[in-house]
């Protein structure tokens, strides 16, 4: 028995379930970041194998992010998917918390 794998998602797909997972930490201030400064970009150019997603803050690209284009289930794919999200909402994070400044003036 041969394990087929198969591709299950949409570049549309994983930009629109991304970008609405970014959106939902900025609206409920886990995330201390304009949604408008922020770019999702999902291709499938790499080696052919996988999708590629990039994240860019202010034309500044901050990350990429790399999952299997095809799976076995839908449900590994969707996990996958998810994975990529929670990844990009770190690398997001970690970039809003290098931008703050680390000394305070006090007068």
């Amino acid at each position: 028995m041969t394990d087929t794998k198969k591709n299950f998602l949409t570049v549309d797909g994983i930009k629109l379930f991304i970008s609405a997972n970014i959106l939902h930490a900025i609206d409920h201030n886990l995330l201390d970041m304009k949604f408008s400064d922020i770019k999702i970009d999902v291709d499938t150019e790499y080696e052919g194998n996988k999708y590629v997603i990039k994240i860019e803050h202010k034309k500044k690209e901050i990350g990429t992010l790399f999952f299997p284009l095809e799976s076995s289930s839908v449900e590994n794919q969707y996990r996958a998917m998810m994975g990529s999200a929670m990844s990009a909402l770190e690398i997001l994070s970690v970039f809003a918390q290098q931008q703050k400044p680390v000394l305070k003036i006090v007068k």
